[in-house]
């Protein structure tokens, strides 16, 4: 509920910034799914590569030229993160038009820059060196960020997943002093591809993903979260 409460919340105000938008400024008005908004998860220490981001130059009369950086900042006390689009490349985007650019190095997913659990994140276009300074209109996501490092994750040995590989259902095998509170599935990507809050069966069905590798993220009664990856056939 609070993720989609986070959701909601981004697109509100998404839709207030571009309704309020200044006619000579410049704004990223898109980012796309491998830059993981929630519900998916941003796992730390894991690349993220060929983000694209799109930015609308908002003047109706004039283009622009110059070179641009992207900065994202979390709703928190968190230090602003910037990526480099094009290794810093001159852009022209044309009067009232769209620009779509996608980075060049991976991303990384910080704890410097991201708190555990949902961020609702700020994200602007900045002009780069040489370029004079731009107007901006902010553009609204949210990120679900974990310290795990995506498919290498660690495991409990108090704690089992069966059968593994799987075809229809994973049964948890928990201790009975606690148990699992939520689950959530994620590819080899990182992207979420299940969450599951009712858990009291102690099964999960796996029937409708595709054949691959996937990690499970199990969270406890007692607030640990553990990861275990499975195969499903």
């Amino acid at each position: 509920m609070k993720k989609q409460l986070l959701t909601i919340i981004a697109g509100m105000l998404l839709l207030v910034a571009n309704a309020s938008a200044q006619s000579d400024s410049l704004g990223v008005v898109a980012i796309s799914p491998d830059y993981p908004q929630c519900p998916d998860t941003a796992f730390g220490n894991q690349p993220y590569l060929n983000i694209q981001v799109t930015i609308h130059n908002y003047n109706p009369n004039n283009a622009f030229t110059g070179i641009i950086y992207v900065c994202f900042k979390s709703d928190t006390i968190y230090p602003a993160d910037s990526i480099i689009l094009n290794a810093g490349a001159t852009f022209t985007i044309l009067a009232n038009s769209n620009l779509t650019v996608s980075t060049q190095v991976p991303y990384f997913f910080s704890s410097a820059n991201y708190k555990l659990g949902s961020n609702v994140i700020v994200v602007w276009p900045v002009a780069g060196p040489g370029t004079a300074p731009i107007k901006y209109n902010p553009f609204y996501t949210c990120v679900n960020f974990q310290l795990s490092s995506g498919i290498n994750n660690v495991n409990d040995n108090k704690l089992s997943i069966a059968p593994n590989p799987a075809q229809e259902y994973l049964e948890i095998i928990t201790p009975p002093e606690n148990s699992v509170k939520d689950v959530r599935i994620f590819d080899a990507a990182g992207r979420q591809v299940l969450w599951n809050t009712d858990v009291r069966n102690k099964s999960v069905s796996v029937q409708q993903l595709s054949k691959g590798i996937y990690v499970m993220q199990m969270r406890m009664q007692n607030d640990k979260v553990i990861y275990h990856r499975f195969v499903k056939q």
